[in-house]
């Protein structure tokens, strides 16, 4: 996944890169945590692994606790890690 992908769904303008460092580091903590979590390879090609990123940096970046996002997050958790469709690490 591409760093102007999360950008654009967080609503920052390509243009503004004082937050970039740690938006990599989010979608990487991403990354990693998926695999950890479902026992699944990350496959960036996949829009459901996809989703999942973006809204994991997008709970990091904003700090919010928001419920409906986390549980969001862990139904498409729980989805790749059950699902036949992903490959295993």
């Amino acid at each position: 996944m591409k760093l102007d992908e999360v950008k654009a769904y967080l609503h920052i303008d390509a243009d503004i890169t004082d937050d970039d460092a740690v938006l990599k580091s989010f979608m990487l903590a991403g990354e990693c945590y998926l695999e950890s979590a479902t026992g699944k390879a990350y496959d960036d090609t996949n829009a459901l692994m996809q989703v999942y990123i973006k809204m994991y940096v997008k709970q990091q970046y904003e700090t919010r606790n928001d419920a409906l996002l986390e549980k969001s997050l862990d139904a498409i958790l729980t989805q790749i890690k059950i699902s036949s469709d992903f490959e295993s690490r």
